[in-house]
């Protein structure tokens, strides 16, 4: 389903994300045509740019307080997220919910020396934007990887929370 609907959901990243359009729409085009070789790079390269143009935090480089997981670990011990909205309990839950997953360094961004001590041989941004890796990555669900990845930042940096 989520393949099926990925025009509607570029068009939710593009609608929060105007200034890149010129990149995010054709590496849609290309991921519906099967070119996942073009789009997975792009779809990387573009959740890199949006979080560190939008939070100054970056997904694959810097030292850690310049990590994406800093600032969710600092969302998750921030106090305000107890008594955030009108909503109460479930604007708590929904706030919890979509910074979890980010408090952790996640394997997509592990360098060469993190692969090899967690024995992590799945899709990494190193990998593919370094060259390390030729036909392995362009397939249709590691372009759905990385774009859902590109969602979820574009969601995550075009709310205050």
């Amino acid at each position: 389903m989520y393949a099926s609907s990925i025009f509607e959901h570029a068009e939710d990243i593009i609608k929060d994300n105007m200034d890149r359009e010129f990149a995010i729409r054709p590496a849609v085009n290309a991921h519906k045509r099967g070119e996942y070789a073009l789009s997975v790079p792009i779809f990387f390269a573009q959740a890199e740019g949006i979080l560190s143009k939008k939070r100054e935090k970056y997904l694959f480089f810097g030292d850690d307080s310049k990590r994406i997981y800093s600032l969710a670990k600092e969302k998750l011990g921030d106090d305000s997220l107890e008594t955030a909205g009108s909503f109460g309990g479930l604007e708590v839950l929904m706030a919890r919910l979509k910074w979890t997953g980010l408090k952790e360094k996640p394997p997509i961004s592990y360098s060469l020396s993190g692969r090899q001590f967690h024995g992590y041989f799945g899709l990494n941004r190193n990998m593919v934007l370094q060259g390390e890796v030729i036909q392995e990555y362009a397939t249709e669900i590691n372009s759905l990887k990385v774009f859902s990845l590109l969602g979820c930042i574009s969601a995550i940096t075009s709310v205050t929370q």
